[in-house]
């Protein structure tokens, strides 16, 4: 069950990346702990999602409330995200993922 929610909310972020990359204002690429990370804000400044990729996973990264553009996610949320995506168990993966500060902002999703 654990696994169905998990595919369902990954399925729910990339939609709402792909139409917030649609209607974006701007972007911001930057490397960041390995990362290739893009930050699409709006016309507001605020951040609509951040997409972060390397050779093996993606985070996709929604905020739960309006974060400013200057206000992103920093070092040490991607290193806290970055050790769950080593996680083959999907129950332990989103343990771990919740367990990350910066899941009090976004919603998290890494596959």
């Amino acid at each position: 069950m654990t696994s169905h929610f998990n595919l369902r909310a990954v399925g729910v972020l990339l939609l709402i990346a792909l139409s917030a990359a649609c209607q974006r204002a701007g972007v911001d690429e930057k490397p960041v702990q390995g990362f290739t990370a893009k930050t699409f804000y709006d016309a507001t400044g605020n951040i609509e999602v951040i997409v972060a990729k390397d050779e093996t996973s993606t985070i996709v990264a929604v905020p739960r409330i309006a974060i400013g553009r200057g206000n992103g996610m920093g070092d040490d949320e991607y290193q806290c995200l970055k050790k769950c995506r080593e996680i083959d168990d999907l129950e332990k993966r989103l343990n771990c993922i919740l367990l990350c500060p910066v899941t009090k902002q976004y919603q998290v999703a890494i596959f």
